[in-house]
C-alpha cells in the first residue's frame, strides 16, 4: 500500500465489544490516526496511513484485549470472592 492510502478493516460486533476496540484503538494512536465507525453489526476502521504494519498491530492489540476480557469476565466472581476474603482478614486482625 502507498503511505497516503487508507486502510480499512471490518470488525464484527458479535465478537468485539465497543470497550476492546477502543482500547485497541487508543493504543494504536501512537502509531497512526484511525476513524472509527460502525454499522449494525460492525465496527470500522479506517487507519489514515494506509499501513499493514499498523493494521496488524491493531489485529493483535484486538485479539489481545479480547482475551484479557474474556478472562476478566470469567475470574471476576473469583477475584472479588479472593479480595473480599482478604479485606475481611486485615480487617479482623
Amino acid at each position: 500500500m502507498k503511505p497516503d492510502s487508507v486502510s480499512h478493516a471490518a470488525f464484527p460486533k458479535s465478537q468485539y465489544s465497543e470497550h476492546v476496540v477502543r482500547k485497541a484503538l487508543y493504543w494504536l494512536s501512537e502509531h497512526t490516526q484511525w476513524v472509527l465507525t460502525d454499522d449494525e453489526s460492525c465496527w470500522h476502521v479506517r487507519l489514515l496511513d494506509g499501513s499493514l504494519e499498523n493494521l496488524a498491530t491493531l489485529n493483535r492489540l484486538l485479539n489481545d484485549f479480547r482475551l484479557r476480557e474474556d478472562l476478566d469476565r470469567r475470574t471476576g466472581g473469583l477475584r472479588s470472592r479472593l479480595i473480599a476474603a482478604a479485606l475481611q482478614k486485615l480487617a479482623n486482625g
